[in-house]
C-alpha cells in the first residue's frame, strides 16, 4: 500500500465509514457536501477518482482497496464529463445535501445547546431496545430547522447482534440488531471534526470513537460505522436513500414519540426482554 493510498483511504473513511454508496452520483455528492471532505482541489479530485473506483465496495479490506485505487479508477471524473445520468443524480444529490443552504459546521457551544435540547426533547430516549431510526430522524430534521447540516452515524456488526453495553434503558444495557444516531460537525483549530448525538448514551456530545466505546458485537466480530445522509431513515434504503425528508417518515417517528413506544416497550416486556436481553436476541 503506497502513502498516497493510505491517505485516501482514510480521507474515505473520514467521509463515508465502511462502505461507499453503490450509486456514484450519490456517493460524489455526499463527498461534496461533507464537512470531512479535503479542502484542497487536488485531494478532491484524487478523492473524486478513488470515490468512483470504489463505490459500492466496504473499505475495511484495505489492501484490496488500496490495489483498486493503485489500479485506477475506471473512468476519471477528472478527464471527461459525467455522462448525463450521472450529473443528474449528482445535481440530486447535492441539493439533497443542503449544501450551500445549512451550517456545514458549527461551533463547540452551539453544538453543546444543540446535544442539551435533543436530550431534552420529548423523546424516549430510555426505551433503547427499539426505535433508534425514529430518534434519529427527528433530532436530524430538529437540527436542520435551526439550519445544521447533520449526518447519520450508524454501528454495524461484521456478525451477530450488537451489545450497547451502557446507555439509559432500565437494564443498563440493550442488544439490538443495529444503531444509529445524528452527527453534526463542530468547528476546530484542525477543520471540522464529527461528534455525535445520542442521548440513550450520553446526555453530552461524543466523538464517534467514545459512541462506539458504548457498542460491542455479541459475536465478537467487531464493530464498525456507515455514515449516510440524514434523510435515509431504515437501514435497507442505504443502496439509494431518499433524496429529501419524506412525509410518511416523519410522521411515523413523531407517533412513535406521541405513544407508539408505549405499545413497543409492553410488547418486548411480554415477551421477556427485558428480563435478559442477550438471552432473549440469541433466541433463548
Amino acid at each position: 500500500m503506497t502513502a498516497v493510498s493510505a491517505a485516501r483511504l482514510q480521507q474515505l473513511r473520514a467521509v463515508f465509514g465502511a462502505e461507499i454508496p453503490k450509486d456514484v452520483g450519490l456517493a460524489l455528492g455526499i463527498l461534496d457536501a461533507s464537512p470531512a471532505s479535503p479542502t484542497s482541489p487536488a485531494e478532491r479530485i484524487a478523492l473524486r477518482e478513488a470515490v468512483v473506483a470504489l463505490a459500492g465496495q466496504r473499505l475495511d479490506d484495505a489492501k484490496a482497496a488500496a490495489e483498486a485505487i493503485a489500479g485506477g479508477p475506471p473512468s476519471s471524473t477528472s478527464q471527461r464529463p459525467l455522462p448525463a445520468g450521472f450529473s443528474l443524480r449528482l445535481r440530486e444529490a447535492l441539493l439533497a445535501k443542503g449544501a450551500g443552504a445549512l451550517r456545514a459546521a458549527v461551533p463547540l457551544a452551539e453544538a453543546e445547546q444543540l446535544c442539551k435540547a435533543a436530550a431534552s426533547a420529548d423523546i424516549p430516549w430510555s426505551f433503547v431496545a427499539d426505535g433508534c431510526f425514529f430518534r434519529a430522524h427527528t433530532v436530524a430534521k430538529m437540527l436542520e430547522e435551526r439550519g445544521v447540516l447533520t449526518e447519520k452515524l450508524w454501528a454495524i456488526t461484521k456478525g451477530g447482534d450488537l451489545v450497547i453495553e451502557r446507555d439509559k434503558s432500565r437494564t443498563g444495557y440493550s442488544v439490538v440488531v443495529n444503531h444509529v444516531a445524528v452527527c453534526l460537525h463542530v468547528e476546530g483549530k484542525d477543520g471540522p471534526r464529527r461528534m455525535v448525538i445520542d442521548p440513550s448514551v450520553s446526555d453530552r456530545l461524543l466523538t464517534p470513537e467514545e459512541w462506539l466505546a458504548n457498542m460491542r458485537s455479541a459475536a465478537g466480530t467487531g464493530v464498525e460505522t456507515l455514515v449516510m445522509p440524514r434523510f435515509m431513515m431504515m437501514l435497507w434504503e442505504r443502496d439509494k436513500p431518499p433524496s429529501t425528508w419524506v412525509q410518511s417518515q416523519l410522521d411515523e417517528a413523531k407517533a412513535w414519540h406521541a405513544g407508539g413506544w408505549q405499545e413497543s416497550e409492553k410488547g418486548y416486556q411480554e415477551m421477556g426482554y427485558f428480563d435478559d436481553p442477550m438471552k432473549f436476541m440469541a433466541g433463548g
